[in-house]
């Protein structure tokens, strides 16, 4: 997937047809020496001594065995890979083809985005589901008036941001968004309520 994309969500989401299970977990970070030297992994800084949590190999067959994953299939991921970073181009996920990409990568490398995972020692770091925010609750009319099981409006009862129903979906296009969202349905709410008590 692109790491830098804001719907690395929906990839560690995806359902597997045959066993209706996630089909891209577990997941894991894979770089080099070279990145390590310029950029930090989670919370360890450039250069950093590795944590126990981050595991590291001399050779990418041995970082595969640690970690559980096909040798093969990730020789020849990290080779298709470190092509198209020479050539500069992703052709697999479009790493850096938008301007939103380029923006959050390192203008000061050859490509803001890419680069070849060649120098040990390899490092992989397992990237968990998580979440930042609810993306559930009651759903809601156009006047942030909650509805019942059956679509009716609960009288006097509003919701807004976080507490409703995400008018977006499951997936959130950037980070912020639904700071946004809360205030124009809190707005919403706050002036159906208001019309509501003829205050």
């Amino acid at each position: 997937m692109n790491e830098s994309s804001h719907n690395c969500a929906l990839a560690l989401t995806a359902l597997d047809p045959a066993g209706n299970r996630p089909g891209n977990v577990p997941a894991w970070a894979v770089g080099d020496a070279q990145f390590r030297s310029h950029y930090p992994v989670a919370t360890v800084p450039p250069g950093g001594p590795a944590p126990e949590w981050l595991t590291e190999a001399g050779t990418l067959d041995e970082l595969a065995e640690r970690c559980g994953i096909d040798a093969p299939a990730l020789s020849a991921t990290v080779e298709r890979f470190n092509a198209q970073a020479r050539a500069g181009r992703d052709d697999d996920f479009g790493r850096g083809d938008s301007a939103y990409d380029r923006n959050l990568g390192d203008r000061n490398a050859p490509h803001p985005n890419l680069g070849t995972i060649e120098q040990p020692p390899f490092f992989a770091l397992p990237v968990h589901l998580g979440t930042v925010g609810s993306k559930g609750g009651p759903r809601t009319g156009a006047d942030a008036g909650v509805l019942d099981w059956s679509g009716r409006p609960i009288p006097g009862l509003y919701a807004a941001g976080n507490a409703m129903a995400a008018v977006i979906g499951p997936g959130t296009i950037a980070p912020g968004l639904t700071l946004g969202l809360a205030l124009t349905w809190g707005w919403i709410a706050g002036t159906s309520a208001a019309a509501r008590t003829g205050d």
